[in-house]
């Protein structure tokens, strides 16, 4: 039967083709003719049919007149081409009812991946169920539940192994979104899979609005906004009647935070722990144009403070009178491990810190614990102005990250905090260690460069000139000691 339909093909297609096969070819069609014919007396007609062109059926005479082939021609095109109504009625069939039941159990300990995925596929197979709209009722299940990422994650990487056709199903959701709050349960679910590996950062940040020229076009403009702002309280004014009053600081809208969603993202990213990931999509931005808004700086901070906690507990240990509070570990297994050694902390933990920068401020607590951790170490290596580390010393490079850390995080958090001077002690009781030139080195950088790091420092270095001029010009031989404790105060 299969050597027939080849010889077929070939003897109806070079039949086809017109004399340029000569009559050879003629006299191999009637051979093979001849045999089919033949061979009706032992291959039934259903299988002449399902192997044999329409061309030779006809020759043969097994299809009797011509209508058969318009027919056919008109059930191909019905069944593959013809567009079908689509009814909305039939997408709540009993196989997607049964598929989100079964997805929206609850899971019990001998509740294995395996199983559910053998469900899914049986649901599938049975019910003839969309695949596509399977792999987005996982998705969505796993969006409402995902507390379960131990069964959803295996899950999804048995039943597609392909990461880019599952950013695209979140991406049309993350789409839908573009001009509205975007949930924040489809932000925890993209950074599980982006953590476990499941999807691509860079498949994903494309689906992702507002575009990266739009972000960086508004934190040039909130830069170059903060310095003409500065430069206004420069002026001096002639008009002591019309003078202008400063304009009030723009702050970050909520809206405007909520419509973003690589921040959100990025959010996400660090609530689950997932360092190594948020740092790519940092460095996609501007420096500190990610960091600057709270809620970011804020799971940034929760995340240092579970990262620090057991050796900030074995080198800054409270009295045993003082019961401290425990700081629970959330995290997962592939989240930055808790640093034990002070080898550990500056290799994960300052990094962290430096790229976490002035958004220090929003956690006092923290910014004193990395205060305290630091003062230990340098009291341990026995460090004065006067007897800095050996060069080649195995701790040189950490008294110089010290230093890194101050500039960087540690002196400009202080810019933003008012009248804080339980703080600024504890950072004079670690800069007194540094030598004379190391101490007004950093001060200069404080002054001049670190305050451009963020528009609300530039904002606040500007009011804070303007006041330290208003009070140098009232201070006389009568007042200088009220005047001493504002000036100190700012």
């Amino acid at each position: 039967g299969t050597a027939g339909g080849g010889s077929g093909g070939t003897a109806g297609g070079g039949s086809s083709n017109g004399g340029g096969s000569g009559e050879g070819s003629s006299e191999e069609r009637v051979v093979f003719c001849y045999i089919v014919k033949e061979s009706e007396r032992f291959l039934s007609e259903k299988l002449l049919k399902e192997r044999l062109e329409i061309d030779t059926l006809q020759d043969v005479g097994t299809i009797k007149n011509r209508s058969f082939y318009t027919k056919f021609i008109k059930v191909k095109t019905k069944l593959y081409y013809k567009q079908r109504r689509f009814n909305l009625f039939r997408e709540e069939s009993e196989g997607y009812a049964k598929l989100i039941t079964e997805l929206n159990q609850e899971f019990a300990e001998s509740v294995s991946v395996l199983n559910v995925l053998e469900i899914i596929k049986s649901l599938i197979g049975c019910f003839n169920l969309d695949p596509n709209r399977v792999l987005d009722i996982i998705l969505e299940s796993f969006e409402q539940r995902p507390e379960h990422d131990k069964i959803f994650i295996p899950l999804l990487q048995a039943y597609i192994n392909d990461g880019t056709i599952v950013c695209e199903v979140l991406g049309y959701k993350y789409r839908h979104f573009a001009d509205v709050k975007t949930p924040e349960s489809l932000f925890k679910v993209t950074a599980l899979l982006l953590q476990h590996g499941v999807i691509k950062l860079d498949d994903i940040y494309a689906w992702l609005s507002p575009t990266d020229k739009l972000i960086v076009g508004e934190w040039e403009s909130e830069v170059a906004d903060a310095k003409e702002f500065v430069r206004k309280l420069n002026v001096v004014s002639t008009n002591k009647d019309k003078e202008q009053e400063p304009e009030p600081e723009k702050e970050m809208t909520p809206e405007r935070y909520a419509t973003n969603q690589k921040w959100g993202l990025c959010e996400a990213l660090l609530h689950v722990g997932d360092w190594n990931t948020a740092q790519l999509l940092l460095k996609k931005l501007p420096e500190q144009s990610v960091m600057v808004n709270e809620p970011i700086a804020r799971a940034m901070c929760r995340l240092l403070h579970m990262i620090i906690e057991p050796v900030y507990r074995l080198k800054c240990a409270l009295p045993c009178n003082i019961k401290g509070r425990p700081i629970s570990n959330g995290l997962s297994k592939l989240a930055p491990a808790p640093v034990t050694t002070i080898a550990k902390l500056r290799n994960h933990a300052f990094p962290m810190f430096i790229a976490l920068g002035p958004s220090l401020h929003y956690d006092s607590v923290l910014l004193y614990k990395l205060l305290r951790l630091v003062r230990t170490i340098l009291t341990e290596m026995n460090v004065d102005p006067s007897n800095p580390p050996a060069t080649g010393a195995e701790n040189e490079l950490l008294y110089y990250d010290i230093i890194s850390i101050l500039d960087a995080a540690i002196l400009p958090s202080l810019s933003y905090m008012d009248c804080n001077c339980c703080v600024a002690e504890e950072i004079w009781s670690i800069v007194k260690l540094y030598p004379y030139q190391f101490r007004y080195s950093l001060y200069a950088r404080w002054k001049n460069d670190t305050f451009q790091l963020q528009p609300k420092l530039i904002r606040r270095r500007g009011n804070a000139q303007k006041q330290i001029k208003a009070l140098m010009k009232r201070v006389s031989k009568e007042n200088s000691k009220p005047v001493g404790r504002l000036i100190g105060k700012l």
